[in-house]
């Protein structure tokens, strides 16, 4: 099940960079300088692509990831 948990994480990561990307570009309110306002698209930019992309990447294999984890088979808990 390695192939599927790499995915995952990277989905997650993304996930919370794009949300720390959009709050920061939420702090940035309303850009005065030109540089904010490259700072703000860019932010914006950023932060909706990973939000969006890492979100769906983690929901699609976290499902797959579950599933493996719940249907694998255990191992006898009681030997004799």
């Amino acid at each position: 099940m390695e192939p599927i948990r790499a995915p995952f994480f990277v989905g997650l990561i993304g996930f919370a960079l794009g949300v720390v990307l959009l709050v920061a570009w939420w702090l940035i309110a309303v850009p005065t300088t030109v540089l904010l306002r490259f700072l703000h698209g860019l932010f914006f930019g950023l932060g909706m692509l990973l939000f969006v992309t890492g979100g769906f990447l983690a929901l699609c294999t976290g499902m797959v990831y579950l599933l493996y984890y719940f249907k694998q088979p255990r191992a006898a808990a009681a030997t004799k």
